[in-house]
């Protein structure tokens, strides 16, 4: 009988820590689509809204939508939860001359559950929060 409970005990651990790690799996998850303030830029508090997602290939895609304007992101490392993008714009990665005119833009964003924060070029503060049901 002892036996048993042990199993039975054992077994309730094993479910238990099982369930807590899909859990933190799907809350550290940070897939979506945010809502974000970009605070005191140079053209004053900005809003975005940034979509992640994984490609048919399984790559980690990214893009900013400003005022209806769709700008992809080039660069995307994710580590946990933990976002570094780089996103440059046209003229920058085409036109060598105007690189030093087009400012490039590095991202780094904390997800933590449905928030968002974190620094513009490491200048400007960003936060802001998940869209419900876009995980």
């Amino acid at each position: 009988m002892k036996k048993l409970i042990s199993f039975l005990i054992l077994v309730s651990f094993v479910q238990f820590g099982s369930y807590a790690d899909l859990t933190f799996q799907e809350e550290s998850s940070v897939y979506g689509e945010y809502k974000l303030t970009v605070f005191n830029s140079l053209r004053g508090d900005i809003k975005v809204t940034l979509k992640i997602w994984k490609d048919e290939q399984g790559r980690d895609k990214a893009q900013f939508t400003e005022e209806g304007e769709v700008m992809e992101v080039q660069e995307i490392d994710i580590s946990g939860n933990k976002l570094v993008l780089g996103r440059y714009p046209y003229d920058y990665v085409n036109n060598v001359e105007m690189a030093e005119a087009t400012e490039a833009e590095e991202w780094i964003l904390k997800v933590e559950k449905n928030k968002i924060r974190g620094t513009l070029n490491h200048d400007f503060s960003v936060s802001g929060y998940r869209v419900e049901g876009s995980q």
